[in-house]
């Protein structure tokens, strides 16, 4: 693999501006193209960010494996571990259960010595890194919202409350509503307080059918002769109304790990949660594919990008200056390379949508843009 000298992807110098390694474990690869994937990962390049191994050595007996750690690289290890980062392809070529060398997770063990075993539990690696450590490979997120009307099936309508104010919170009663008494739910049950989005409170070029999760209920009791159900609000993630339905949908945390994907899929951002003309780092998106379509829970996704965004701001700005070449508009016939701008993972599905949460991202995402799955990432 031949090792780049420059760096010329807006992308990557993007990615350095946020202070973000190439090759991370768990972190966002930089730009897909495959002819120079080595340069613009910036595989021994002193891009300006201090890689862990520069300045370091490991002292003592060599161990039988790494323990990865959010930041580390297997240019990291190999440099930190034999002093030669050059050195990594032999590292890859005894752990064969990394598929892509670009790609390395938190908690995983790295052979460092031929023949070695792989330990069932964790234990054993030392840490190249001294800067503080999560596991990205892992999340622990709640049901904000669906892409699908018969996400949350309508069991109740929020139809009173004792407050005089309109717009109810933590702390209020409700009193709710059921068609059948059938579905009323036990005292203790809690409910989760949704509406359906119209059109008017949403970006115009958005897709599908989006539900908006808005806060949490508990039943307190049930008046038999009204045929009412009392509920107090414990969360409200927004102003709840009368009006609003509820359904027997608890908003547990759910951990969400990363998982390999398993084929490769291409769509586009449907929607957002909520109206923004664009989306960044820890908000969610949807696309039009789900559990029938192959997604997973877990899988990633990459927001990628061939245009020029200066070219495209301009689309935006009805004035704008102009360079010395006075040039606004791109040369007939140019195309540009993807870049990958974001990624994020999928934390919920249904039959043919998904919710994403993006977890990292160096541009701004908008409705619209192309998505991409690739197997063994």
């Amino acid at each position: 693999m031949s090792q780049g000298t420059t760096h010329t992807r807006s992308g990557l110098r993007a990615a350095t501006r946020f202070g973000m390694l190439a090759l991370t474990a768990g972190a966002l690869a930089q730009p897909v193209s495959a002819q120079d994937y080595s340069t613009a990962l910036g595989y021994g390049q002193d891009n300006g960010v201090s890689a862990p191994w520069r300045g370091g050595r490991h002292a003592g007996p060599l161990p039988s494996h790494h323990v990865v750690h959010q930041g580390d690289t297997l240019w990291d290890i190999t440099g930190f571990y034999f002093g030669n980062p050059w050195d990594w392809p032999r590292v890859w070529s005894i752990n064969p259960e990394i598929a892509n060398p670009h790609w390395i997770y938190p908690d995983e063990r790295v052979r460092l010595q031929e023949g070695a075993e792989q330990p069932a539990v964790a234990g054993g690696g030392a840490r190249i890194t001294t800067r503080g450590s999560t596991n990205a490979n892992r999340m622990r997120v709640r049901a904000a919202g669906y892409l699908d009307e018969e996400a949350l099936e309508n069991d109740g309508r929020i139809v009173g409350s004792p407050s005089e104010r309109m717009m109810l919170s933590t702390g209020d009663e409700v009193w709710v509503r059921y068609e059948d008494d059938d579905d009323r739910p036990e005292r203790g049950t809690e409910l989760t307080v949704y509406r359906d989005i119209p059109r008017s409170e949403r970006n115009g070029d958005e897709r599908g059918d989006l539900v908006r999760i808005l806060g949490t209920a508990v039943v307190r009791s049930f008046d038999e002769d009204r045929g009412v159900v009392r509920a107090e609000i414990v969360e409200a993630i927004e102003p709840i109304e009368r009006g609003f339905h509820v359904a027997e949908a608890p908003r547990h945390f759910e951990d969400v790990p990363a998982v390999r994907n398993d084929r490769d899929l291409d769509t586009t951002v449907a929607a957002t949660l909520y109206p923004r003309a664009i989306v960044g780092d820890n908000q969610y998106v949807f696309i039009e594919l789900g559990e029938d379509d192959g997604v997973r829970v877990g899988n990633r996704f990459f927001v990628v990008r061939e245009a020029d965004p200066f070219y495209d701001s301009l689309d935006r700005s009805p004035s704008h200056s102009v360079g010395a070449t006075g040039r606004t508009t791109p040369e007939s016939g140019t195309e540009y390379p993807p870049e990958v701008i974001a990624e994020a993972r999928v934390v919920d599905i249904r039959p043919h949508s998904s919710t994403l949460l993006v977890t990292r991202a160096v541009s701004e995402i908008s409705v619209g843009d192309d998505l991409q799955m690739r197997e063994g990432f």
